[in-house]
């Protein structure tokens, strides 16, 4: 296999763990694509090891979130290295941890990078911007207020010539005028990763 091509399987591996996994809440579609002794590394402190703490994971937000699911931007993947920008989104139903059902619809930004062996996943690293998560819930934990924005939403110091401080932030929400780096479609409408 070449190195396009591995990078093209991989790709489809965490395509499937995105729209299948994530969007659809096929949890058996784990039992293909997740090594059984994958690490998960979230949020500090977040670690588990195992899928079966993955396909738990999954079950509970799905249970907190109508609707819960990415909406990919990019998708870049080099050897057995993929990542996937897209921004999570859904309707906060449930519980979810400590947060009361809120009733709103969110959407905030992740970064998620996988190490894919032999079309298995089997590390998994989940970054998201906190500011902007809790932002959407509408309840910003005091530890993170010193990176708010001064108009009160996430971002940081507003950027030159950019209201709301995001310098690529989301048309709507305070995030001033899109200028993306690429063309993908907007949250909530479906497009097709390169």
């Amino acid at each position: 296999m070449t190195a396009a091509e591995l990078a093209e399987a991989n790709k489809a591996v965490a395509l499937r763990l995105m729209e299948e996994v994530f969007r659809q809440a096929k949890v058996e579609v784990l039992d293909e694509i997740f090594a059984e002794d994958a690490e998960y590394e979230g949020p500090p402190p977040r670690f588990m090891k195992g899928r079966a703490g993955f396909r738990q994971a999954v079950i509970d937000v799905h249970q907190s979130f109508e609707g819960w699911g990415p909406n990919i931007q990019d998708i870049v993947a080099d050897g057995d290295l993929v990542v996937v920008r897209a921004y999570l989104e859904g309707l906060h139903v449930g519980e979810w941890g400590a947060m009361p059902p809120s009733g709103r619809r969110i959407s905030y930004p992740i970064m998620h990078m996988m190490e894919i062996h032999d079309g298995v996943v089997t590390r998994y690293l989940d970054s998201r911007d906190e500011v902007a998560m809790w932002t959407e819930f509408g309840s910003v934990p005091s530890f993170l207020q010193p990176f708010l924005g001064g108009n009160g939403s996430a971002g940081g110091p507003p950027h030159p010539g950019r209201a709301g401080g995001r310098p690529h932030g989301r048309a709507g929400r305070g995030a001033g005028p899109q200028t993306p780096s690429h063309s993908a479609a907007p949250p909530g409408e479906a497009t097709e990763p390169s």
